[in-house]
């Protein structure tokens, strides 16, 4: 989010946006005001009906996961959810294909401990897609004179082979940040490597968070198979996910 209200300072373009943002020739969300994009990967259609069971949501063109359920819907149609009207822990939310959503612990208050890794999402698709990370000091202005941490996470699929890549870092400011830990869905893999050089293999994700370097493990989640890679943040990388041979 503070990414995004980075962005948004540069170029007008806020963290909320209409659907009409991205398919401008698609009429059916041309006056869509029930669902929106937050950010550029998230679709949510919040309920807002007291005692809602279900609700029909149009996805626009793409390829869609159901960020709760891990159901994955074809865009350019009209799907019906239920909805849990007690516990409201199912609001509607989507996931674009090729998303990258860094996310972090939950805290109590800004800076109540240091964020030393940052959590990933990935979703390849055919197509490259990138995300700009963004962070300063969060209190002062020095980041007008360039004491700013940036750097950009980008992915593709090649068939069943996927690349992400991490920038160069543009700014002076260090922040507390280690390590990303990639969490890249998809098909199984059977190698990992890293600038060309194969990463250590972990039994599971247990394994892999209590080694203190890169390395990366997989297995399943609500999503399907999935590829954790934990490389060092702040470095520029290739990594190279290789299918089961």
């Amino acid at each position: 989010i503070y990414s995004y209200a980075h962005h948004y300072s540069t170029s007008g373009i806020g963290l909320v946006r209409p659907l009409l943002f991205d398919w401008p020739d698609d009429p059916k969300v041309s006056n869509d005001v029930d669902a929106w994009l937050f950010g550029d990967w998230l679709l949510t259609s919040p309920v807002v009906i007291e005692g809602q069971t279900g609700k029909d949501i149009y996805l626009p063109a793409g390829r869609w996961t159901d960020w709760f359920s891990g159901k994955v819907y074809d865009g350019g149609q009209d799907v019906h959810l239920a909805i849990d009207s007690k516990a409201w822990g199912d609001i509607p939310l989507f996931v674009r294909d090729g998303a990258i959503i860094p996310t972090q612990p939950v805290m109590d208050h800004v800076g109540e401990h240091p964020v030393t890794q940052l959590d990933v999402e990935v979703f390849p698709a055919g197509m490259r897609t990138q995300f700009d990370y963004y962070d300063d000091d969060g209190a002062t202005y020095d980041y007008e004179h360039g004491a700013y941490f940036s750097q950009s996470l980008a992915v593709q699929r090649h068939g069943d082979t996927v690349q992400f890549e991490t920038g160069a870092v543009t700014g002076s400011f260090k922040p507390a940040l280690q390590f990303y830990l990639l969490k890249i869905h998809g098909s199984a893999t059977g190698t990992v490597s890293g600038n060309g050089k194969a990463m250590p293999n972990f039994a599971d994700l247990d394994a892999l968070q209590r080694h203190h370097g890169d390395g990366w493990a997989s297995g399943h989640d609500r999503f399907g198979a999935v590829t954790w890679v934990r490389i060092a943040a702040a470095t520029r990388q290739i990594v190279v996910l290789s299918p089961e041979r």
